[in-house]
């Protein structure tokens, strides 16, 4: 003895923030649910480990001491934002055949990441818009693992918190005598 309930009341029902959540992802499906809806409130400090990952690649200059040659270390960081934990990274140098970003150093940190977190994937993953990011077998392998991938807004480098981790690091950097500094000095 059910009565069906107009359009307009079926939408009323389903719009309440909490029927929201629930029914946005059936409505609009997984792409537009995970654009619409954070793991964690963006206006608060991240509380609780495997919230989100954040993703970086740098280059900094070493001055090698013993034959005075500028070389380049390529560093790919996963680090956990709520702990502030590296969890995973990639480096290489120039000169051998790994000299740049790649995406095998996204997916060689990603790998230790997971081994680190004993397998915990997090909800959500940030990184850089680099090349070595954004790649079709990078980007393939990222979406396959992860339920949740995203890349910051181009020229909007303050969103990775992995970014603030490169600025802190080119600061210690200036300070010893054998560093050169970053590629972003």
């Amino acid at each position: 003895n059910l009565k069906p309930v107009s359009y307009r009341t079926f939408c009323a029902q389903t719009d309440e923030a909490y029927n929201k959540v629930f029914t946005a992802k059936e409505r609009h499906g997984a792409k537009a649910f995970g654009n619409l809806y954070k793991t964690y409130c963006p206006a608060l400090p991240l509380e609780f480990a495997n919230s989100l990952w954040v993703a970086d690649g740098s280059g900094i200059k070493l001055k090698f001491q013993d034959k005075g040659k500028m070389r380049t270390l390529y560093a790919v960081r996963v680090q956990d934002a709520a702990t502030r934990y590296i969890l995973g990274y990639c480096i290489s140098i120039s000169g051998s055949k790994d000299a740049t970003e790649k995406p095998e150093h996204v997916l060689a940190a990603l790998q230790m990441a997971l081994d680190t977190s004993g397998g915990i994937v997090p909800m959500d993953w940030l990184s850089d818009n680099g090349s070595a990011f954004t790649a079709p077998e990078a980007k393939n392998r990222l979406n396959y693992i992860l339920p949740k991938v995203r890349t910051i807004t181009p020229g909007q480098s303050q969103q990775n918190y992995a970014e603030i981790m490169v600025r802190q690091f080119t600061e210690l950097g200036r300070d010893q005598k054998n560093w050169g500094g970053t590629g972003r000095s």
